[in-house]
């Protein structure tokens, strides 16, 4: 039977290098930097442009399959003829997709109920709006 290991029993790899324990951390936390910094930047997407389906997907982190699905079943449109021009979407549907995919994890609703409180989520904006222009 041959012998598992190749080096002697009194030899190891790492050759005559001592092994070193890593230092113990401190109870005290490494100081923050300023918050300016690390502040995270949100994405808002210009109004004038249009996004393919591949760069939409890539921005609202949606799976491409997934976006044709919500087309589909009329929850977000494309801003073209599919047909002819491809798949291309504006600003507002890209915000659609993300309010689409936080519904979908919060309420675990199936795309009927999506589609409901979607409809919902527009009335009451077209509302506040209204409201708006009758304070001043």
């Amino acid at each position: 039977m041959k012998p598992r290991h190749t080096l002697s029993k009194g030899t190891s790899k790492r050759g005559k290098q001592g092994f070193e324990a890593k230092p113990e951390r401190s109870q005290n936390p490494r100081p923050v930097k300023s918050a300016k910094s690390k502040a995270v930047q949100l994405f808002d997407p210009d109004p004038g442009v249009a996004y393919s389906i591949e760069r939409t997907s890539q921005l609202a982190h949606v799976p491409r399959r997934r976006i044709l699905v919500y087309c589909k079943r009329r929850l977000v449109s494309p801003i073209a003829n599919p047909e002819i021009e491809g798949y291309w979407f504006d600003a507002d549907a890209l915000r659609t997709l993300k309010r689409i995919e936080e519904l979908r994890a919060i309420c675990d609703e199936p795309l009927a109920g999506v589609r409901v409180i979607l409809g919902l989520m527009r009335e009451v904006q077209r509302l506040r709006a209204e409201l708006r222009g009758l304070e001043i």
